[in-house]
């Protein structure tokens, strides 16, 4: 599992169970994106850097994301939430 939380205005925090993500706080500077290799393939979602390309994380299994704290039926939904979490400070 990848947790995701929003943490302020600027930063969020990301860290792994059982992966090699380690508890760090990034800027929110992060753009998620879900794609299709073919029609047969699960949902990829990548997180990365939108200007340097810079990536922290590819999940081909969507369902192993949490963003504060909710966890995503479809790729789409997390992509949506994630990006939305890039422009809020928490509640």
């Amino acid at each position: 599992m990848i947790y995701i939380e929003n943490v302020d205005a600027n930063t969020f925090k990301m860290h792994g169970e059982n992966t090699d993500i380690p508890a760090e706080t990034y800027p929110k500077d992060y753009e998620a994106r879900s794609t299709r290799l073919s029609l047969d393939d699960e949902p990829l979602i990548t997180v990365a850097h939108t200007q340097l390309g810079t990536r922290i994380v590819v999940l081909k299994s969507f369902d192993e994301i949490e963003i504060d704290s909710v966890a995503f039926e479809t790729a789409q939904e997390a992509v949506v939430a994630f990006n939305t979490m890039m422009k809020t400070t928490p509640a």
